[in-house]
């Protein structure tokens, strides 16, 4: 019974994968050294904001709300410790 499940995807043709950059591609992105704010931080970039950092931890609630609903990231200090595996670590 197993050689025979094992066999059963043998012999089946699949399709060939496309090619991840097209031949004709010239241009990848990316800009150019010439773009406002090249070779700059993403941090120093215009539009930047400061990232929250949080001591307490928030409710899920709260936290999927604030924060992965609207795609924003959040630094939680002291988490980490809290953890049981923190404790456990070696």
């Amino acid at each position: 019974l197993l050689l025979a499940l094992a066999g059963l995807g043998f012999g089946k043709k699949t399709a060939k994968r496309p090619p991840r950059v097209e031949p004709s591609a010239k241009d990848f992105g990316g800009g150019s050294a010439t773009t406002k704010g090249h070779g700059r931080p993403m941090q120093e970039q215009d539009g930047a904001s400061s990232i929250p950092e949080l001591t307490e931890m928030p409710t899920w609630a709260e936290f999927y709300k604030n924060y992965v609903r609207t795609n924003r990231p959040v630094v939680i200090r002291n988490h980490a410790s809290m953890q049981r595996a923190f404790k456990l670590w070696t």
